[in-house]
């Protein structure tokens, strides 16, 4: 095996340095922080190498003037917190606020469920039918939820009745009766011209012809040989809306009523079964009145209701309770009335009269809905 020639040489020798041209050199001996001269001077003046503790504020202290560091050194620790009582609260508000954040984000990632986002329920407007009253606008249906609502935007342009079964289309489909066409030389419901505040108005206007009072039109949705609403006074959870005005000031010697009928076998004056608000001369009424219905025995009441006039009227007929009926006129209080409720399958439905031979009447229909929470599913 070849041996390595320089593995008996010193570092000099194999560097290739002659021993002979060796110089002693007399210096001091090595002190460790003592600059004993033994480097060369710095061109600048400055020395790099001088080392010492991190100065307690970041300045030019004097252990480190001969250093390269200059003025633009951060002039406060960034720790601990100094002795400035006003820096100190300043910095201690920041570090409070930052914990406190993380803290709430922590509760709510750690309150955040970690299972999927439920599926979305359809919106079901009936569901707040037993605490609030529903804003018209807002009628939505799924499947527990049975109704229609009618505008009068859309309407049959004027339409005659002289018998019966007359088809009116409004937004939704109505039928009309005239009841003793023979006193009737003129019986019209057609669009009228609106304000911006009520839509769509059917105006029904009556003529006689001088020999018989008490003749006039019903105006209801589905006859006895197709489906009524059901048994409302044996039921909760409905509701209807209606909007009418008197337009005619003055307007004296008639009848109207509107609110659920459950006959139509015979268009009976009034009703034998159902609910609904009325306003009729010939019973005296001077307020619009309250009325429910069974074979023929009514309960009435005025309690919070108003005087005629010609203002149009919002009317709400329902029921949250089964067996009790609540009336109100124009958002005002309700009035329950809990007996004569009749237990019958009723049909929505208007009645307008002359109680006079020589009356013309008229009344204006601005619009009419019904919601109600089945609890079909």
């Amino acid at each position: 095996m070849p041996q390595d020639p320089n593995k008996n040489k010193t570092i000099q020798e194999e560097a290739g340095l002659d021993p002979e041209q060796w110089q002693p050199v007399d210096a001091a001996p090595i002190q460790p922080g003592v600059n004993n001269g033994g480097a060369p001077p710095s061109p600048s003046g400055r020395d790099p190498y001088t080392s010492g503790p991190l100065p307690p504020n970041f300045g030019l202290q004097t252990d480190l003037v001969k250093t390269d560091f200059g003025p633009n050194i951060p002039q406060h620790r960034l720790m601990p917190i100094p002795n400035n009582a006003a820096l100190g609260a300043a910095v201690r508000s920041t570090v409070e606020k930052v914990i406190q954040n993380t803290t709430i984000v922590q509760d709510i990632v750690q309150s955040t469920p970690t299972t999927s986002a439920p599926t979305a329920q359809p919106f079901d407007i009936s569901q707040n039918l037993a605490n609030t009253q529903y804003v018209d606008e807002e009628t939505f249906y799924g499947v527990g939820v049975a109704g229609f609502r009618d505008d009068f935007i859309s309407f049959t342009e004027g339409v005659t009745i002289l018998s019966n079964g007359v088809s009116l289309q409004g937004d939704t489909s109505w039928v009309a009766d005239p009841n003793q066409p023979s006193g009737i030389s003129i019986l019209v419901v057609s669009p009228k011209s609106a304000p911006f505040t009520n839509p769509g108005i059917a105006n029904f206007f009556l003529s006689s012809n001088g020999t018989v009072a008490n003749a006039g039109v019903v105006l209801f949705k589905g006859t006895p040989s197709f489906g009524n609403l059901g048994f409302l006074g044996a039921s909760a959870n409905w509701q209807a809306d209606i909007i009418v005005r008197v337009p005619t000031p003055g307007q004296a010697n008639f009848c109207f009523r509107a609110g659920f009928s459950g006959d139509f076998s015979v268009l009976r004056d009034p009703p034998t079964d159902g609910a609904w608000v009325r306003f009729d001369t010939a019973a005296g009424d001077t307020n619009f009145t309250w009325e429910t219905r069974v074979s023929s025995v009514s309960t009435t009441s005025v309690q919070n209701s108003i005087p005629l006039d010609t203002a149009f009227h919002h009317f709400r007929i329902r029921s949250i309770i089964a067996g009790t009926i609540l009336f109100s006129v124009d958002g005002g209080a309700e009035t329950a009335i809990p007996a004569n409720i009749s237990g019958n399958g009723v049909y929505p439905y208007i009645q307008l009269f002359n109680r006079a031979v020589s009356s013309s009447v008229q009344l204006d229909l601005d619009f009419f809905s019904y919601i109600a929470r089945t609890g079909r599913t």
